[in-house]
């Protein structure tokens, strides 16, 4: 019986854990290398002016997926970031973006994972 009462715990716990995380849908369309982890990255908010020439290496989406945790906008940001890193790219490109509200506790937001050239 013990046992039994444990596996439980493990699998409500590791179903908590996953409620905790933000939903990201990652798409990426291009073929470039990755860059380093740490590789500088520009964000444009979608009030911002865009960069004239730029690829697009793909898009991501980050949504709520219902009692998420660290799915602020800096959180949010970062992981931006890092998927522009591994796909190649130097540039975020917000497309859309819904700030905290009683709706959601997080922050979510589409955006494109692009190359700017230099």
């Amino acid at each position: 019986m013990n046992s039994k009462i444990k596996t439980l715990v493990a699998i409500g716990a590791v179903l908590v854990l996953q409620a905790c995380a933000s939903s990201e849908k990652l798409e990426v369309t291009s073929t470039r290398s990755p860059l380093p982890a740490d590789c500088e990255v520009r964000i444009y908010p979608p009030d911002d002016s865009r960069p004239e020439h730029f690829e697009v290496l793909g898009t991501v989406e980050f949504g709520d997926a219902g009692l998420s945790v660290d799915c602020g906008k800096d959180a949010v940001r970062e992981a931006m970031r890092a998927e522009a890193c591994k796909a190649g790219g130097n540039g975020v490109i917000i497309l859309k973006e819904k700030f905290p509200s009683l709706v959601s506790t997080c922050y979510r937001a589409t955006a494109q994972l692009v190359y700017v050239e230099k």
